[in-house]
């Protein structure tokens, strides 16, 4: 294998066990605050997505050579031929790509939806437009990272749904001022790289259950009549055909979680000696983590002299002392 593939194929191993672990920590983290404040939650796995995806470049760190790769494999006699590192490469390069071919068609989907939408009204500086007929049930969406749109259905027109309207919109304008579209772009262009990995999807459905928890505790002032237009605006949501780049209030896969922490508000905040706490024992992590992956590459890049080589090139003994001569 070349060295660009030793590095690349290094990234994938180190990640392969670097996730896990630290989603891990993630979990015991939040087990550890006793009910977080959603935003304290949201910012938890928005840190766990950016040290999935930059920890196992730690790899590369201080090597300006790196040597070929010969893994651990090797000295078990399991030795896999080029081909099947190769392949192994393949397999993970597919999963990202595919992945981002996905989110590719999805805004591009969502930028046709936004051009075929008509236009409403204005709000704190965006634009409201009303959603085509083939988006009707999908309910109010936020579409466009730096320049956003808000698509609502036209029911929600109506004045006898007057509420459930201002309820959407305190919703995804809350999204508009919290950046949550541009934070999705980022934590998918991070997680592009470890789509190969099992517990990536596992992350993005705990980023997007977090960040419409903190979304809700933002942007209602009555919790009860919140909840109520959520569950008023669910029973008119279905699941859109296509998938779009877009945040929506509705979605049914966490409506009883949020309707739960309506009822009862996790509130606590960190104190200044907990931020300072987890951030000493993040930076301890992180270098744990680096320290480990570095030595795992050079370890699994070194190649061992056999016993043979080592006999045939042991230093020679040194000769036997000339016999004194007599007087």
């Amino acid at each position: 294998m070349t060295a660009t593939e030793s590095l690349v194929f290094a990234y994938f191993l180190n990640a392969a066990w670097q996730f896990p672990l630290l989603a891990g920590l993630a979990v015991l983290l939040l087990w550890l605050l006793r009910r977080p404040s959603p935003r304290t939650e949201h910012s938890v796995w928005i840190l766990t997505a950016i040290l999935a995806a930059l920890l196992p470049l730690a790899v590369g760190l201080g090597l300006l050579e790196p040597a070929p790769m010969a893994p651990f494999l090797k000295r078990q006699g399991l030795e896999l031929p080029p081909t099947g590192y190769r392949l192994l490469l393949a397999l993970a390069l597919f999963a990202s790509l595919r992945r981002a071919g996905q989110f590719l068609r999805a805004a591009l989907a969502t930028h046709r939806v936004r051009q075929r939408a008509r236009s409403f009204a204005k709000r704190q500086g965006v634009e409201i437009r009303i959603s085509p007929a083939e988006l009707e049930g999908a309910g109010p969406l936020l579409t466009g990272a730096f320049r956003p749109i808000v698509l609502i259905p036209e029911f929600l027109t109506e004045a006898k749904h007057r509420p459930l309207l201002e309820t959407a919109l305190a919703h995804e304008l809350t999204h508009v001022r919290r950046h949550d579209l541009i934070t999705l772009l980022a934590t998918e262009l991070l997680l592009l790289p470890l789509a190969f990995h099992p517990l990536t999807g596992w992350l993005r459905r705990n980023l997007h259950s977090a960040r419409e928890l903190a979304c809700d505790a933002e942007a209602q002032t009555d919790p009860i009549e919140y909840a109520r237009c959520l569950l008023a605006i669910a029973r008119h949501t279905i699941q859109p055909k296509r998938p779009l780049a877009a945040l929506g209030i509705g979605g049914a896969e966490i409506l009883e979680r949020r309707i739960l922490a309506l009822a009862s508000p996790a509130t606590r905040a960190l104190s200044r000696r907990e931020q300072c706490g987890l951030a000493l024992l993040l930076l301890l992590s992180c270098a744990i983590l680096s320290g480990v992956a570095r030595s795992s590459y050079l370890w699994l890049t070194s190649v061992p002299e056999p016993t043979s080589a080592r006999r045939l090139t042991a230093s020679p003994p040194p000769p036997p002392a000339p016999p004194q001569k007599g007087r």
